[in-house]
């Protein structure tokens, strides 16, 4: 077993403390006013069960999302193998990432909204 050279490892590095800084960024913005507004002025010991609560339902939920993806993406990967059309898949993929990078570029960054059935929305972007 060969050991990787050091400098081979920098940009790997470099991208994890970049990931690890943007997501910590998503996680006050998103996951801080969710618990602050889940605890309001509680008692010490009923904030605990709260945070406890919050947190246990958040990752259930996340791991939850984590595996059905997983799993679409598996059916996916196979569905592909077995037609042979794994490669036009990616570029595929690929186009519709660039394009949609395009648009929010020149949307100014603006995020938009989707219209899905049933009536409900997302906020894209």
């Amino acid at each position: 077993m060969s050991v990787p050279d050091p400098s081979a490892l920098a940009p790997l590095l470099g991208a994890i403390l970049a990931t690890s800084f943007l997501g910590s960024l998503h996680c006050v913005g998103m996951c801080g006013p969710l618990v602050a507004s889940s605890l309001g002025s509680a008692s010490r010991s009923s904030t605990l069960g709260a945070q406890g609560l919050y947190h246990l339902g958040r990752l259930g939920t996340l791991a939850l999302l984590g595996a059905a993806s997983g799993a679409i993406g598996a059916g996916v990967s196979d569905l592909g193998a077995l037609f042979g059309f794994q490669r036009a898949a990616a570029v595929g993929a690929g186009l519709l990432l660039a394009l949609w990078g395009a648009l929010l570029l020149w949307r100014g960054g603006q995020s938009f909204h989707l219209n899905l059935p049933g009536g409900f929305g997302a906020r894209v972007g």
